[in-house]
């Protein structure tokens, strides 16, 4: 199963100035591992995401893949050359999980089986989006609403 998890504002922005969101949730950081680490364990991403928001450090106790057209190896990653011949070769029966960046949610959206975003109420002033997604993906599960530091917002899990 293939599933993008991201936390957007209520614009779809996911990031400003060089890729980091411009909130910091730690429930949300903590529903991201716990996500990413139950089911599967590997986590697919653009180069940007790799060396702007994990600072060329794969996450820890995960197969890390990072989509780049350079093809010198990079320490403690796969290196993805070919996007899409990646995500259709992708074994049904294995779970992967891209986190980013605004580049490859777009060209993936279309293979995804599910998306977990966190919803979060208000504008940030991101320059980053994700994609348009409500007329392919339907809400089939919304968490109770959760605030930290003024902030609210509810995990949802959307689906074709």
């Amino acid at each position: 199963m293939i599933r993008h998890i991201v936390a957007l504002d209520s614009k779809r922005g996911m990031a400003k100035d060089g890729g980091m969101p411009p909130w910091h949730l730690r429930q949300d950081e903590a529903y991201f591992t716990e996500k990413t680490l139950s089911y599967g364990g590997q986590v697919l991403m653009g180069k940007k995401t790799f060396i702007e928001a994990l600072k060329e450090h794969p996450l820890s106790n995960r197969t890390n893949f990072v989509v780049t057209r350079d093809p010198a190896p990079i320490p403690g990653v796969t290196v993805v050359n070919d996007l899409l011949g990646f995500i259709a070769a992708w074994p049904e029966s294995q779970d992967l999980w891209i986190i980013g960046g605004s580049e490859i949610f777009a060209q993936t959206l279309q293979q995804t089986d599910e998306l977990y975003i966190t919803e979060i109420e208000g504008e940030f002033d991101c320059d980053r989006f994700y994609p348009e997604y409500l007329e392919q993906f339907k809400l089939i599960s919304r968490g109770d609403e959760l605030e930290e530091h003024g902030i609210r917002y509810r995990f949802c899990v959307y689906a074709p």
